[in-house]
């Protein structure tokens, strides 16, 4: 349940990194396919805030350039790098609209349900080797009573974690 929680946060903190001040950790979530690896941006490039509404990506080799520019057009970002003379590409970030940020916290929402599904399969999980271990006598009725309800407490609390991720995301993403 700690992976998923994890998962999640780094899920929500892309997004939400997406409305705030431009930073580096905005093109965090683009993968460069080169030479049939796949690799974080940040390790093939560098990533430099320009002014307050552009980027610029500094390959680190030259040859990585064009995955590197494939690898923005891919990405569900809609960013448009354009090529400048000294290798670099320059990406120009539109202004985020309420309209974006609703997609945004609408897209945070499908990341927080999924981490509660998460959660649901893991108790399911442990819940049926608990019966497993009872049906085999490896544990009593009463040991089994009480994985029963650590394991409910132990769900219900990563799902307060769940809900106030999402809480804030949205507070930050819709300006609440």
């Amino acid at each position: 349940m700690d992976l998923t929680v994890a998962r999640l946060r780094q899920n929500v903190n892309l997004i939400v990194n997406r409305v705030g001040r431009l930073t580096p950790a905005y093109l965090d979530a683009i993968k460069v396919i080169h030479d049939q690896e796949r690799l974080a941006i940040s390790s093939v490039a560098q990533v430099i805030v320009a002014d307050a509404s552009t980027l610029s990506v500094v390959p680190y080799d030259p040859s990585y350039t064009k995955s590197i520019e494939q690898a923005i057009y891919d990405s569900s970002l809609n960013l448009v790098p354009k090529l400048q003379a000294d290798g670099s590409l320059s990406i120009s970030i539109p202004r985020v609209t309420i309209d974006t940020r609703k997609v945004l916290a609408k897209e945070s929402g499908e990341f927080c349900e999924q981490a509660r599904a998460g959660i649901r399969n893991i108790r399911q999980a442990a819940q049926k080797a608990s019966r497993a271990d009872l049906d085999a006598n490896l544990i009593t009725k009463d040991d089994f009573k009480d994985n029963q309800k650590s394991l409910d407490s132990v769900s219900k609390t990563y799902g307060k974690l769940v809900d106030g991720i999402e809480t804030k995301s949205k507070a930050v993403l819709l300006d609440k």
